[in-house]
């Protein structure tokens, strides 16, 4: 009983104490925001990422690969592989004509520009089957079968207007969409920075270089030749990942085959069969990957083995959606893990301060401690009291950091609408950091060891004033009383 009524009393009498305990408290309670905040990020950026790809990604060079719809069928025999479907990747040029309703409400109608861009060509039914393809359009959303096909209202209305109506295409958001300049702070109301500038029908017009089967550019008189194609405009992509939606473009499978030169082709009686340049593969079961990228690898073997055209396709690579985007996500982690080092730092001192002030009520108290031990105390029941301090101290300082934490998390955009009003600008600016939210995911584990942690850290720290006082022996301690 005796060690309770110490502990309190300390706890009470010094003003050091509660210095002590905020400075578990807020490093409780930032580490716990930040971990939410961290995890939060992580999460949609790695949700973007394999949205916006596959499970598993086969893929060959430039010059892609024939008997692609065999190789699929192939594939599909593995019972973890729930679906599969081609793709062309080309490197590209779009050209952008201002048109829509968006620029022309912001004055930028007829405006020109060219962008560099990815263009895909997909099956969009079986894409959304295999990815979130059909969840990151803005007006098919969630279809079930997304399509290139241009409504019959859009056709309408460019045939009166003398146009002609063109294959279907799906640009990335950011892609076709016009930033104009800003401040660093976006004062709030301030008009929108951000312009469409092509709407439902607009034409792009994407430029590639093809590249034939033995891997060269097509060429006419000793010049490459150079491919040219006009698309309307269908709906929008947007998977939340800039890297993504500001370089993607999509458009139907036999298009971009004709396209990069990847069609079927018949020149003296020899044929060249058409050709994709990737494979993207659903798994019903991610943890058994490795199994069927072997499976996959197998395939493959069996094929070339089939088709002597194949055997000179040595740079087929099978991988995961991780693998492929290793770099992007390995820089994410590193980032988390240098903020949790960082703030982690002031739990850290919390203990040591801890510390340091129990080595001081130690000395002040020695007198004390000498009569205690002199009434039959124990070494065993001295240093629980001091043990019992540092608990105490850090572990009233982590359970408010941790609710104080928790709640912010809980309220954390209804705080930042706040927090813009009373400054005048945006604290959260979406557009910047390419969010329609603040990210934020609580792991229940991951929180309750930070908290637990801070607590055991202090008790650490305070272990060798504690080992001090127990050695203490009443002569010691009342020689010169």
């Amino acid at each position: 009983m005796y060690r309770l009524v110490l502990t309190y009393r300390y706890l009470k009498s010094r003003w050091l104490t509660l210095v002590a305990m905020i400075a578990t408290f807020l490093g409780v309670g930032s580490l716990v925001v930040t971990l939410a905040l961290m995890n939060g990020f992580v999460k949609d950026i790695r949700q973007s990422v394999r949205g916006g790809l596959a499970d598993i990604i086969v893929e060959a060079d430039i010059t892609g690969f024939p008997y692609y719809d065999d190789f699929i069928a192939r594939i599909k025999a593995d019972p973890n592989i729930a679906e599969a479907t081609p793709a062309v990747q080309l490197y590209g040029m779009v050209r952008i004509v201002a048109d829509g309703p968006d620029a022309y409400r912001n004055g930028v109608s007829g405006a020109k520009l060219s962008k560099p861009c990815m263009i895909f060509g997909i099956r969009p039914a079986e894409t959304a089957r295999v990815n979130r393809f059909a969840e990151y359009l803005k007006r098919q959303h969630n279809d079930a079968a997304p399509s290139f096909a241009v409504s019959p209202s859009i056709a309408d209305e460019l045939k009166a207007r003398g146009h002609e109506v063109k294959p279907g295409c799906i640009p990335g958001d950011e892609l076709v969409t016009w930033h104009r300049p800003h401040y660093s702070v976006r004062p709030i109301g301030a008009p929108d920075d951000s312009v469409l500038l092509v709407g439902p029908g607009a034409r792009l017009v994407l430029t590639t270089l093809p590249v034939e089967s033995t891997g060269a550019f097509e060429s006419t008189a000793g010049m490459p030749k150079i491919n040219q194609r006009a698309f309307s405009v269908v709906d929008y992509y947007k998977s939340k990942l800039y890297e993504f939606d500001s370089h993607n473009i999509f458009i139907p499978f036999e298009e971009a085959q004709a396209l990069g030169g990847m069609d079927r082709t018949e020149i003296d009686g020899a044929v060249s069969p058409a050709r994709a340049q990737m494979i993207f593969v659903r798994l019903k079961n991610y943890d058994r990957a490795k199994e069927s990228i072997a499976s996959i690898s197998d395939a493959w073997q069996k094929l070339q083995a089939e088709h002597p055209a194949l055997r000179n396709i040595d740079t087929m690579s099978v991988q995961t959606w991780e693998s492929r985007q290793a770099t992007i996500l390995s820089v994410i982690e590193v980032q988390r893990t240098l903020m949790i080092i960082l703030l982690g730092l002031i739990i850290l001192v919390a203990g040591f301060m801890i510390g340091a002030i129990l080595a001081m009520i130690v000395k002040e108290k020695t007198r004390d401690i000498g009569i205690l031990k002199s009434l039959g105390a124990s070494s065993g029941g001295v240093a629980r009291i001091f043990i019992g301090y540092a608990a105490a101290t850090s572990g009233l300082g982590s359970l408010a950091g941790l609710v104080a934490g928790l709640v912010f998390i809980h309220n954390i955009d209804a705080i930042e609408a706040w927090l813009s009003r009373v400054l005048g600008f945006n604290v959260f600016p979406r557009d910047a950091y390419y969010l329609d939210h603040i990210p934020r995911l609580v792991d229940p584990w991951q929180t309750a060891l930070v908290a637990v942690s801070a607590v055991v850290l202090a008790v650490l720290c305070s272990s060798v004033a504690a080992w001090r006082a127990a050695r203490l022996t009443p002569v010691e301690a009342l020689r010169y009383e």
